[in-house]
């Protein structure tokens, strides 16, 4: 099996919130001369909107020995995190809302000479003839 990748856990996991007036985290590990360890870090914001908001950055690790590390400047995006100020579940008409409406749509629509009982799926008809009774019946030309 030849993999294309390979999944490596984090030693450490950092969370950094970008819009601080300076971003950063402090990790302080004592690690082996030589040895390789892997960490993440989470970058979020407290506040913000749905729309997408680009930051510019870098990355600068300080050590105790040696000289820092720095990346290039990369950009990356973030939108949210949102609240909701209000929600709505939709849990549709009632039958009888529903009869009583198909039932007005069938009346005009007579009125204008056209005949929807048709297109009307026969476990539905009850609920309309429940409402109209009679209604459901076909008319004749």
């Amino acid at each position: 099996m030849n993999s294309a990748f390979s999944l490596v856990e984090s030693d450490w996991v950092y969370d950094v919130d970008i819009t601080e007036e300076s971003p950063q985290f402090a990790g302080k590990h004592a690690i082996a001369p030589n040895e390789v360890v892997s960490f993440d870090v989470m970058v979020g914001r407290k506040q913000g909107g749905h729309e997408l908001t680009v930051y510019r950055c870098y990355l600068l690790l300080e050590f105790d020995e040696g000289e820092p590390l720095e990346t290039d400047i990369f950009y990356f995006g973030i939108s949210g995190p949102t609240e909701i100020a209000g929600s709505y579940t939709h849990k549709g008409p009632t039958k009888e809302q529903w009869g009583k409406c198909w039932a007005d749509n069938i009346r005009r629509l007579d009125a204008l000479g056209y005949d929807a009982r048709w297109i009307i799926h026969p476990e539905s008809a009850p609920i309309i003839e429940n409402v109209a009774p009679g209604l459901m019946e076909r008319k004749a030309d």
